[in-house]
């Protein structure tokens, strides 16, 4: 789902193919910027920006939180024998991004299929973003955990969440310190599961295959925090154009948010989680802010993060386009 062109090696595939898969990049991105005008005009019914430099400063972090994730996952790629240049990286994790829009777990199977292309195994790109969805589920429930006490008194029926916090909690001491047990109970997981259709017996193969040192596991570990900090920092700069009282309310808006991207991967059926994300952070903030100005910071917060979707996938387009370079895989 790439632009039309030779294949990594110079091996010419199957033109028409290439032009298909051209055209469903080309229809993501389209339907990229009609949910953006739809956001714009949600934002503007909510009554309008909190203010244009807090929203420009919210679509540059998300855009570096979009960069700290493409080279995780550049390095998950490597840790299975491939060298990929940081732009091609970058052109790959993008378009398979903008899948995200039509279904919410399609980079799963959207990103191998691009990255082929580029010299990258189907099955290694599709362990590497298994991974990647692993870790980003994770944080959200264990950040709950830490947050409760600021937000449960006034949502309740919300402490479920947060207790649930405490198996994801150990999960992700479990990847760091066993890096290689957890990938083979995921794989096992897996093929137990219906999704074993979605991911295939190869890519369930090669998890078996791919060796993780605990150095590895810690640095992947640390990129996705970061971008994890990076996305709550834009959300911040959003709300404190509006919450004088920030300092007072940001435990609590650290757990809406929180408890917002916990829903939206629960929400797998939804595009990108939109909707039960946003309604489930507007609950939390709702009680300190007021229901309105919570919707206006939510849907402002989500306009930023699809423009700088939009805005990442385009500048990818202009680099390079380089096929990734073999090597001996290894532990790293």
């Amino acid at each position: 789902m790439t632009e039309p062109e030779q294949d990594a090696g110079g091996r010419g595939g199957r033109a028409w193919l290439r032009w298909v898969g051209w055209a469903v990049t080309a229809g993501f991105a389209v339907l990229g910027l009609l949910l953006l005008r739809d956001r714009w005009d949600e934002v503007q019914a909510s009554g309008g920006l909190p203010g244009v430099v807090p929203f420009v400063a919210a679509i540059t972090i998300n855009a570096l939180a979009n960069g700290v994730l493409v080279q995780a996952w550049r390095e998950g790629i490597a840790v299975g024998g491939t060298r990929v240049p940081l732009g091609t990286a970058a052109r790959v994790w993008s378009a398979s991004q903008l899948t995200r829009l039509g279904f919410a777990v399609a980079p799963i199977g959207a990103r191998p299929l691009m990255g082929r292309r580029y010299g990258i195994s189907p099955a290694v790109g599709a362990v590497t973003t298994l991974l990647e969805v692993a870790w980003l589920v994770a944080l959200s429930p264990v950040l709950l955990l830490v947050t409760l006490p600021a937000w449960a008194g006034d949502a309740p029926a919300w402490r479920w969440a947060g207790v649930v916090g405490v198996v994801p909690a150990a999960v992700m001491v479990a990847v760091v310190a066993w890096p290689n047990r957890v990938i083979d109970l995921m794989r096992r997981s897996i093929e137990a599961t219906p999704l074993r259709r979605l991911v295939g017996a190869t890519t369930l193969a090669a998890a078996g295959r791919i060796r993780v040192t605990r150095r590895t596991s810690t640095r992947w570990g640390a990129l996705y925090v970061l971008n994890y900090g990076l996305r709550i920092a834009a959300y911040l700069v959003m709300l404190a154009a509006v919450d004088a009282d920030l300092g007072v309310h940001a435990a609590r808006a650290v757990g809406a948010f929180a408890l917002g991207q916990f829903v939206g991967n629960l929400a797998v059926v939804v595009p990108g989680g939109i909707g039960p994300r946003e309604g489930a952070t507007a609950l939390v903030l709702g009680p300190a802010l007021g229901g309105g100005t919570a919707l206006v910071v939510v849907a402002a917060t989500r306009l930023a993060e699809l423009a700088a979707e939009l805005a990442f996938f385009g500048g990818s387009r202009l680099t390079p386009r380089r096929p990734g370079r073999p090597e001996g895989p290894g532990s790293r």
